[in-house]
């Protein structure tokens, strides 16, 4: 298969650059790194093969996932001290309040509901932070992959761009010349 012409690489190279500035916009420059790991996936990896697109999407999300942990980390470590008591302080006497009465249109347009709301039973106390770290873990998985497709998608389309052709597909064979 013969490369992409002049203007399907250049229609590529815009898109993955456009992709790859909005993405570091959107995700407080992320979403390079993505590229970033894709691009040393092929570098690292790359000895006889080339590695798939599969491959790339891993290494691209691992990196991703490898900044967003040491950025929460550092952020983490660099709270004031008595932050976290604080904070879980309030989580307490949030959950030691009772819970506010539905508004009174619930009832209007659902009869009962205000009684049920009532007897609806509390999480109980020592679940609670399990269930507010499995909530944060789940959103941050989510964004990871998010970000990390949005970085492998910009390097899939520069890579285009820069060599005519989809990254995974072979090369066609060098013609050899007749001996003589």
């Amino acid at each position: 298969m013969p490369p992409a012409g002049g203007l399907a690489r250049g229609v590529a190279g815009l898109a993955g650059i456009a992709v790859l500035v909005l993405g570091a916009v959107i995700s407080l420059g992320v979403v390079p790194l993505g590229a970033i790991g894709a691009w040393l996936a092929r570098r690292v990896l790359r000895r006889g093969v080339e590695p798939g697109p599969g491959i790339r999407w891993f290494a691209s999300t691992a990196m991703v996932g490898l900044a967003t942990l040491a950025a929460g980390a550092f952020m983490f470590a660099s709270l004031p001290s008595g932050t976290m008591a604080r904070a879980k302080t309030a989580v307490d006497s949030a959950q030691a309040a009772p819970p506010p009465p539905p508004p009174a249109w619930m009832d209007r347009v659902f009869p009962g509901a205000s009684a049920r709301a009532a007897r609806q039973p509390r999480v109980p106390a020592k679940v609670a932070p399990a269930l507010m770290v499995w909530g944060v873990a789940m959103a941050g998985t989510m964004m990871v992959l998010f970000y990390g497709t949005l970085g492998w998608l910009g390097g899939l389309l520069l890579s285009f761009a820069r060599r005519g052709r989809w990254p995974a597909v072979p090369l066609p064979p060098v013609p050899r010349m007749a001996d003589g």
